[in-house]
Parts: structure tokens; C-alpha cells; sequence
């Protein structure tokens, strides 16, 4: 903890001693033996506490690196690409472990559950979406978290889902506890430079279109999500279609619109009936943004 607090107040007062250098090695290396206990860690242990330690580290770190760029910046990157990556093994841990307690999508946690290491690595998630949606960490409202930064994270996920198999389950699970506040995030405000800045969507959506190419159906929206597979395709295409026909990078194919006409072709490869899920009217509105973008 102490590499970790003092790493964090270095960067605060911009310090660049050599001792700055020294904490910042030291927090690579806790962070390195972190996500390396993560995968091994029994569900139950009580250290779920100081795994949310760890994780409010990684968040106020990255929060704070957004602002630095000095003659540290090497050991400043090296320490940035430990955090992501301890975002990818909570990912993983989390819903390996899902898969092998339920198929069931949620996990219902007795109250003497709430400080275990399977709630950490819960909350850890949750931290971690709440930060790409809403563009600030709790207790930092003041500090606003970068595009590109809630970018790396999406990109996280997208690496994360890249290197899941679709027979043990972690996927279907991770899809199904992220995807339905993705989109409803897309779906529910216009794109805009702060919390749904173009490139933040381009990134959630390269998620959704990641996630389900490898999926490559919806059956496990019925079974996992509270909602049905129709309502859930028709949100996932009407995401689709407000990126696709947005004005941002209009007649050009931008990182946006490239990512909703992924969405858009592999949603009409999984599902073979579309008609019951998209208006004619909209079919042709996604062609013609189709055709300006070519």
C-alpha cells in the first residue's frame, strides 16, 4: 500500500526525484505480484477490501497520468499499461469464477459475503463501468476522465472478450452483465464531446461488435439477461443506426460510423429475421449512410 499512496502523491505535487522513479517501480511491482494472486485467490477470502484499495489506485493513477507527460513518462507508461492490464485479469477472474458458481447471470451475496474477494473483484467491475459511462471516478467529480483514457479501458474489454471461448461461458456472462447498460448508455443521450464523446462510443461499440461476432447468436440473452432477445437486438441496432447516421465524421468512415456498420452487419449475420426487429424505413436510412460513408 505505501508504493502505492506515495506514487499517488508524487504525481499529485508533479514531484521528479529520483525517489518518484523508485515508488513508481515499487507500484509496478506490487501491481505485478497483484495480478498474479488474482486468478489463485479463493472466493471467500477476506481481502476483498484491499483488491478495492488496489483498484482505487489503478483509477486515481490513471486519473492523474492523464496530466503528465515529462521525463518520466516511460515508467509513467510502463505503469499505465500494469493498471489496464489488472482491469483484464478482474475481468477474467471475475466470471471464470461466475461460470463455475451459476449459469445463472447473477450472484445474490449473503450480507456476510461483502467483504470477500469475489465481492471485491464485483465492486472492482462495477468501478469500472461506472468510469466509462459516466466520466469520473466517486470521489473525484471534480476531475473529469479523459475520451482517450475511458477509450484504453474499452479497449481492455474488447482484448479481454478476444480471448475468451464461447463454451466456458465467461463470455455469454461477460456480455450479459455489461452489454445491457452499454447500449442503454449509447442509446439514451447524443453523441457530444464529453461523457458520450465519438470515440468513447467508437469503443464501446468495437465491445459490442467484439463480443458478439465471437458469440454469434443471442440465445444467451434470454437466458442470461432480464430482458427478451427481440428487445435486446432492436436496442442493439438502434445503437447501431444513430452511429451510423450521426454527423460526426459524415460522409467519411470514421472510427464511429466503421464501428456501427460492424454492429450492424454482424447483427443481421446472427439474426437471421430481421424484419420483426427494424422498420423498413430504417433499412433504407441505414443504406443510404451506408453509401455516403463508401
Amino acid at each position: 500500500k505505501k508504493p502505492f499512496s506515495a506514487t499517488i502523491d508524487n504525481m499529485r505535487t508533479k514531484s521528479k526525484t529520483s525517489l518518484v522513479l523508485q515508488n513508481m517501480h515499487e507500484s509496478k511491482l506490487a501491481l505485478f505480484a497483484v495480478c498474479q494472486h488474482i486468478p489463485g485467490a479463493n472466493d471467500e477470502d477476506i481481502s476483498g477490501n484491499a483488491l478495492i484499495n488496489v483498484a482505487s489506485f489503478v483509477m486515481e493513477f490513471l486519473l492523474e497520468s492523464q496530466t503528465m507527460c515529462d521525463d518520466i513518462e516511460h515508467e509513467l507508461a510502463k505503469l499505465h499499461t500494469g493498471c489496464l492490464h489488472f482491469l483484464g485479469e478482474v475481468f477474467d477472474s471475475l466470471f471464470a469464477r461466475k461460470a463455475d458458481i451459476s449459469a445463472e447471470p447473477q450472484i445474490e451475496l449473503e450480507a456476510n459475503s461483502r467483504h470477500t474477494f469475489l465481492d471485491g473483484l464485483m465492486k472492482t467491475f462495477n468501478m469500472t463501468t461506472s468510469i466509462v459511462f459516466n466520466g469520473a471516478i466517486e470521489g473525484h467529480s471534480e476531475q473529469r476522465v479523459s475520451a482517450s483514457l475511458r477509450t484504453s479501458i474499452f479497449n481492455t474489454m474488447v482484448i479481454y472478450s478476444q480471448s475468451c471461448t464461447t463454451e466456458d461461458r465467461r463470455l455469454a456472462l461477460f456480455a450479459s452483465e455489461l452489454l445491457p447498460a452499454l447500449l442503454k448508455w449509447v442509446n439514451e443521450g447524443s453523441i457530444d464531446d464529453d461523457i458520450r464523446h465519438p470515440l468513447c462510443v467508437a469503443a464501446a461499440l468495437q465491445v459490442v461488435y467484439t463480443i458478439l461476432a465471437k458469440l454469434a447468436s443471442f440465445d444467451w440473452v434470454s437466458t442470461l439477461c432480464n430482458e427478451s432477445e427481440l428487445n435486446f437486438v432492436r436496442l442493439t441496432i438502434r445503437c447501431a443506426l444513430k452511429s451510423l447516421c450521426s454527423e460526426e465524421g459524415a460522409g467519411i468512415i470514421s472510427p464511429l460510423r466503421l464501428a456501427a456498420m460492424k454492429v450492424l452487419l454482424t447483427v443481421i449475420a446472427n439474426k437471421q429475421n430481421l424484419a420483426e426487429c427494424i422498420e423498413p424505413d430504417k433499412i433504407r436510412q441505414a443504406v443510404a449512410a451506408v453509401r455516403g460513408a463508401s
